[in-house]
């Protein structure tokens, strides 16, 4: 049913372009494209969660202006989801970190544009959106803003965060001088 109804593939080329997907994706995240698949490929079957979820859908309809900042403010999140793999999967670079924070810094936005729409819904999804000022405040402090893209160069941890490793780093560039040193002590 899901091949003939074109849902996420058309029949003849299995592409994307063509199939409802294609055409109910306006999406401005990896993530929300993912879920309307999903969505797309499992929906609700009760009567009263198609009306929950479509009472939230009229609230952001109605409300031009909060959808239009909604829009931009998500074309600035990148991949959270593939992202928090990465650091699970200790396979996390630097520069991933950096999309981390930029992610986490639109959230209070996010979620005070939200607040003023009248949807249960809605307001499910914003208890859930917590507070990651201490993430974002932990790797703007530790993190350069233009680290390597190569984590065995080093360098991508801020002056001042650590001091023993400030010493290492010290101890690294100046070896010459404090041999020099340690021979004329």
């Amino acid at each position: 049913a899901i091949r003939n109804l074109e849902l996420v593939k058309t029949i003849r080329d299995g592409k994307t372009y063509g199939s409802l997907l294609w055409l109910l994706d306006k999406t401005k995240t990896s993530m929300g494209a993912r879920k309307l698949q999903n969505l797309i490929l499992s929906p609700l079957l009760s009567k009263e969660k198609i009306n929950y979820r479509l009472n939230a859908v009229e609230c952001l309809f109605n409300a031009t202006l909060t959808r239009q900042t909604l829009t931009n403010l998500l074309s600035s999140i990148r991949d959270v989801q593939r992202l928090t793999g990465k650091i699970s999967g200790g396979n996390v670079m630097p520069r991933d970190c950096l999309a981390l924070k930029s992610s986490l810094e639109v959230l209070p936005s996010l979620k005070f544009n939200l607040l003023g729409l009248n949807s249960d819904f809605i307001n499910s999804l914003l208890a859930d959106l917590y507070d990651f000022n201490q993430t974002v405040e932990l790797i703007s402090n530790a993190i350069v803003d233009e680290p390597p893209s190569n984590m065995k160069d080093g360098g991508y941890i801020k002056f001042g965060y650590n001091v023993e490793l400030d010493e290492l780093r010290s101890l690294g560039k100046n070896s010459k001088t404090r041999i020099a040193e340690i021979e004329n002590r």
